[in-house]
């Protein structure tokens, strides 16, 4: 958050990686906090990641996006774009969905271990 926090505030954006555009830029970096949110407020759990989990996650990381749009409002030479926030509410939602979806995976598959190793 201060990373996004830090490059809102300046006046002129760097140009994205490999020319991909501003609404990419956002989805990838929004899918990113929105992972780090779910995983935090997981407790760094598998198990803890639930749809309620999920839910908070994605509303938090949305409701940063508009408050660093507003953010930007004040900054010279950066405008305040609805855009930005469906790329940010994008991206928060495919990363708390694929971190859900990696938890699925990840626990299965712990759990047939286990069984394999009660099975010996």
């Amino acid at each position: 958050m201060i990373a996004i926090f830090v490059f809102s505030s300046f006046s002129e954006v760097p140009v994205p990686l490999g020319g991909s555009s501003d609404l990419t830029a956002h989805g990838v970096v929004y899918a990113l906090l929105g992972i780090l949110m779910v995983r935090g407020l997981a407790r760094g759990s598998w198990r803890g990641v639930t749809t309620n989990t999920l839910a908070v996650a994605v509303l938090l990381t949305i409701f940063y996006g508009f408050t660093d749009e507003y953010h930007q409002s004040f900054v010279p030479g950066r405008v305040a774009d609805i855009r930005d926030v469906i790329a940010d509410a994008f991206g928060a939602c495919s990363g708390a969905v694929g971190v859900w979806l990696w938890g699925i995976v990840f626990l299965d598959k712990r759990e047939e271990e286990k069984r394999y190793k009660d099975d010996i």
